[in-house]
C-alpha cells in the first residue's frame, strides 16, 4: 500500500515539471530568421536606441562636390614691374592690409632717370620741329618752299609727335606726372610702386636692394571680401541644377548661392563648372583653398528615414528592418537599400517599394550592430 502511494506521487511530480517546462517555452516562443539582430529590450531602452517608419516628404537633396575657393576678376592685382631697377625702400610685409594707392615699394636705376631725360629731350625738341613744319606749310601754300622741304618737315614733326607721346605714356605707366616732370625739369632717381586695389598682402618677395627686371611678379595683392567658390559637378548630377540654389561651402557650411553654370563639360573629368558667391559678408577663405561643399536641389516628395538609419559598409547602404518582438527582445534583419542623401538629417531610400507599410527600421544604433 506504501509502496502503491509513493509511486502515485513521484508520478504527480513528474508530470508537475513536465507542464511546468512547456508552459514557460510555448511562453518565449518567437521564430526569429538566420542572421538576426537580436537585441535584448533592457539594451534597447538603456542604449536609446529608436524605431522609426518610412515618411513621405518634400525632400531637398544635398549633393557633395569638390571645390575651390577664387577671387573675382579685378580684385586680385599682381604686382611686377613695368622697368628695371633696384628696390631702394619696401613699405609692406606679407599678410598686410593696405588701400589703394598706398605705396608698396621704391625703385630706383638708371633706366628711370634715362626714361625721364628722353621725355624731357622730346619735350624740349618738339616744339622746334613743330614750328618749321609750320612755317614750311606756310610757304609750300605760296609756292616759296619745295614739296620735298615741306614734307621732310612734316615728318620730322610727326615723329617728335610720336616720340613725345609715347614716353609721356610710358612715365605714366610708372606712375610720373609728365607735365609736372616737363615743368619742373627735375629728374627723380627712383619712382614709388603704389597698390592698383585695396586688399592683403598674399605674396611678397620685394626685398632692400633687390634688383627687378620688368614683369617679374613679386608682390600680390587680394581682396579677401571679393573670393567665391568654384565647383566641379558630375554631368550625372546636372539634372535639376540651377542657377539660385543654395551652396553650403566648408565645414561651417557658409552659405553661398550658384551665379553661375559652364556650358561645357571636361573631357576628362566629365565635370561642369559651376560658381557660387557668398551671402553677406565673405567667410575667411583664401584662395586656392580647397573646400568641400554640399548643393542643396530640391528632389520633390521622398521617402525617407533619419540618416543615423543608414549605415554605409564599404559603399553599400544598409538598414536595420524590425522582424519580429516578444516580451524580452527584439529581432532585427539587415537589408541593403539604395539612398540620396538629403538635408536636415535625412536620408532618401529610393527602393522604398521593396518594404511593407509600416515597417519600422531601427533609426538609432544601428550603426554598432551592422558589421
Amino acid at each position: 500500500m506504501f509502496k502503491n502511494i509513493l509511486l502515485l506521487v513521484v508520478s504527480l511530480l513528474i508530470f508537475s515539471a513536465c507542464s511546468g517546462d512547456q508552459t514557460d517555452a510555448s511562453s518565449e516562443e518567437t521564430t526569429f530568421s538566420d542572421g538576426a539582430v537580436v537585441v535584448t529590450k533592457e539594451q534597447f531602452e538603456t542604449s536609446g536606441m529608436e524605431m522609426a517608419p518610412l515618411q513621405k516628404v518634400e525632400a531637398t537633396e544635398e549633393i557633395d562636390v569638390n571645390g575651390r575657393i577664387a577671387v573675382t576678376p579685378g580684385h586680385l592685382s599682381e604686382i611686377s614691374p613695368l622697368i628695371e631697377g633696384r628696390v631702394r625702400s619696401v613699405f609692406v610685409s606679407l599678410g598686410d592690409w593696405v588701400k589703394r594707392g598706398e605705396a608698396l615699394f621704391v625703385l630706383e636705376g638708371p633706366a628711370i632717370i634715362n626714361l625721364q631725360k628722353d621725355y624731357l629731350d622730346a619735350a624740349a625738341l618738339y616744339p622746334v620741329l613743330k614750328s618749321d613744319f609750320e612755317r614750311q606749310k606756310e610757304l609750300v601754300s605760296e609756292e616759296i618752299a619745295s614739296q620735298k622741304v615741306f614734307e621732310k618737315a612734316r615728318a620730322d614733326f610727326m615723329g617728335a609727335k610720336a616720340r613725345l607721346s609715347g614716353l609721356k605714356a610710358q612715365l605714366e605707366l610708372l606712375g610720373v606726372n609728365a607735365s609736372k616732370l616737363e615743368e619742373s625739369v627735375e629728374i627723380a632717381s627712383g619712382i614709388t610702386i603704389k597698390a592698383p586695389i585695396a586688399g592683403n598682402v598674399t605674396m611678397q618677395e620685394v626685398r632692400q636692394g633687390m634688383f627687378l627686371s620688368p614683369g617679374e611678379k613679386v608682390m600680390e595683392i587680394i581682396d579677401p571680401e571679393s573670393v567665391y567658390v568654384e565647383m566641379d559637378v558630375y554631368e550625372s548630377e546636372m539634372d535639376g541644377l540651377a542657377e539660385g540654389l543654395e551652396v553650403l561651402v566648408g565645414a561651417d557650411r557658409h552659405e553661398a548661392q550658384i551665379v553661375r553654370i559652364s556650358r561645357k563639360v571636361d573631357p576628362e573629368s566629365r565635370t561642369i563648372a559651376v560658381q557660387a558667391t557668398f551671402k553677406g559678408v565673405a567667410p575667411a577663405l583664401l584662395p586656392d583653398m580647397f573646400v568641400n561643399a554640399q548643393i542643396l536641389k530640391s528632389s520633390g516628395e521622398m521617402w525617407v528615414l533619419p540618416a543615423d538609419a543608414v549605415v554605409d559598409v564599404e559603399n553599400r547602404k544598409w538598414v536595420l528592418v524590425k522582424e519580429a518582438e516578444n516580451d524580452s527582445v527584439y529581432s532585427f534583419v539587415r537589408s541593403e537599400v539604395e539612398t540620396t542623401d538629403l538635408i536636415k538629417g535625412q536620408t532618401g531610400i529610393l527602393n522604398y517599394e521593396e518594404f511593407e507599410p509600416n515597417t519600422l527600421f531601427l533609426s538609432k544604433g544601428a550603426f554598432g550592430l551592422i558589421k
